[in-house]
């Protein structure tokens, strides 16, 4: 994930509900980012669930194709370990409970650690999807 991560550790965010993900995002730290308010200037990747394609990217709160820094294409790339991600969420909403997200970040090969759960995660991972989390929840 170097070629589309400037700064920073990509983590992965995960979203499960009743034992199934449902929704994923990972951050696009850019450099940019610094110049700008904490929040807004973050940059933010939806994963596709079913395949760890990235598939969609917003940074500022605006739609981006490409890593302001890089260059590089930021939709379409595959996240790697992806499925393990998902076990590692699955797992770890199983100790804490429904509805937890899960944000596990790639530190040192081949170790991840989970930084935090949350019963009430944020609303980004629906910008970063272009998808409310209802209609997933509904489904």
């Amino acid at each position: 994930m170097a070629a589309i991560s400037m700064e920073g550790v990509p983590d992965i965010r995960v979203i499960v509900f009743r034992g199934v993900p449902v929704m994923s995002m990972t951050r696009l730290p850019p450099a940019l980012a610094r110049t700008r308010e904490p929040a807004p200037g973050r940059g933010r990747r939806g994963i596709d669930i079913d395949t760890g394609l990235t598939n969609h990217a917003v940074l500022g709160g605006k739609p981006v194709p490409i890593h302001p820094d890089t260059n590089e294409a930021v939709i379409g790339r595959p996240i790697p370990q992806f499925a393990r991600a998902l076990e590692i969420a699955v797992r770890a909403s199983d100790v804490r409970g429904s509805a937890t997200s899960a944000r596990r970040r790639r530190r040192r090969a081949p170790r991840s650690v989970i930084l935090e759960l949350n019963a009430r995660p944020g609303l980004a991972i629906q910008v970063a999807n272009r998808m409310g989390l209802v209609p997933r929840l509904q489904r």
